[in-house]
């Protein structure tokens, strides 16, 4: 374990240290999807170290896809604790879009409804509302209601359902 720890902490190191590029997002990408389940509380606070910005929320994104493909129960516990903002909104994003998110649209849907930034809310709630409108239609539709949305994004939304029903009918 130590010898594990060791080696993710200088690879680690060496991704962090390169120029802020494309290839040192990839890198770090890489670095956590070839983590395995018991390393991602480690990789979790790597994560949070790295300075606020486009390459953090790569991080966290890339993060969230492989905890929840190994341990949703972490990754939940995880994506609680984190303080509102662009991180967590980062996560909750994947969330709503895992396989997870898929399987429970309700759940999907309040996670993309809690995302504070209110743009990446809105683009959220309409991508869950779509994927739950192909299965519940009806269930799709009433949650638009509750959404934490303007009543303009609701009504297109509204619309975009109901349009999209009608054409699978």
């Amino acid at each position: 374990a130590t010898t594990a720890k060791t080696d993710l902490a200088d690879a680690w190191n060496y991704a962090v240290g390169m120029d802020d590029s494309p290839d040192r997002n990839v890198a770090i990408a890489s670095i956590i999807s070839g983590s395995d389940a018991k390393s991602l509380g480690d990789v979790a606070t790597l994560v949070m170290q790295l300075p606020a910005g486009p390459a953090q929320l790569s991080a966290v994104s890339a993060l969230s896809t492989s905890w929840l493909k190994s341990d949703s129960s972490a990754f939940n516990t995880w994506m609680a604790a984190l303080p509102q903002g662009d991180v967590q909104d980062a996560a909750l994003v994947q969330f709503s879009i895992s396989p997870q998110g898929v399987r429970h649209p309700l759940n999907a849907f309040n996670k993309a409804n809690s995302i504070t930034n209110p743009d990446l809310r809105a683009t959220q709630v309409q991508v869950v509302l779509n994927t739950w409108a192909a299965k519940s239609p009806q269930s799709a539709l009433d949650a638009v209601a509750t959404a934490n949305l303007t009543a303009e994004q609701k009504a297109t939304i509204v619309q975009t359902l109901t349009k999209n029903s009608a054409a699978g009918n």
